[in-house]
């Protein structure tokens, strides 16, 4: 399923970085050529429904979903398909601890599903304590305090900075969230 066309990697590739965020020239490459729904790219090992999933980009993952792109475990936490996710670690209860595109923790996935209860779900699995930091990041960039404070109560770092080099803090501020920096600075977050 690397790539069951002729396409180029850099073909690939601006499909894959679409995926990530540019929903509309995503949908345009694939409707321009509904081949590459099937490619991976080379140089980080995703697919576009992978990029859609590790950044939170439900719209664009149901848009790749309903293309006939196959649902996986990262894509349905991200998208907070609890019962979807309970089938994926019935059938492979290794599953809990795995990483999807970049390596990225399983419980990250879920914090940016804004559900609670599947965080929940994922640790009474045995889901690992190292996502909690990155949900942490997931749920501060989308204002869902309530997954906020779930993880903070179970260590997660408010002082982290993620890929781009911000704590939590920083992201809420930008987005003048007020719930999130009262919750972040609650627990010992400063600016």
């Amino acid at each position: 399923m690397t790539n069951p066309t002729n396409h180029t990697q850099d073909e690939i590739g601006e499909f894959v970085i679409a995926a990530h965020g540019d929903a509309e020239k995503a949908k345009a490459l694939l409707a321009a050529d509904p081949t590459l729904l099937h490619t991976r790219w080379d140089r980080t090992g995703e697919t576009a429904l992978d990029g859609a999933a590790h950044t939170g980009q439900a719209e664009m993952a149901e848009h790749l979903l309903a293309a006939g792109a196959p649902l996986d475990i990262f894509t349905a936490a991200m998208l907070g398909r609890t019962e979807a996710v309970i089938a994926f670690l019935d059938g492979d209860p290794d599953l809990v601890n795995a990483g999807g595109a970049h390596g990225i923790p399983l419980l990250v996935y879920a914090g940016l599903s804004g559900k609670v209860d599947l965080l929940e779900l994922l640790v009474e699995r045995g889901g690992g304590e190292e996502g909690h930091t990155g949900a942490l990041h997931a749920a501060s960039r989308r204002g869902y305090v309530d997954v906020a404070r779930w993880v903070l109560d179970r260590g997660a770092d408010s002082a982290a900075k993620d890929f781009a080099g911000k704590t939590p803090l920083e992201q809420a501020t930008e987005r003048n969230d007020e719930a999130m920096i009262a919750l972040l600075r609650e627990y010992g977050a400063e600016a």
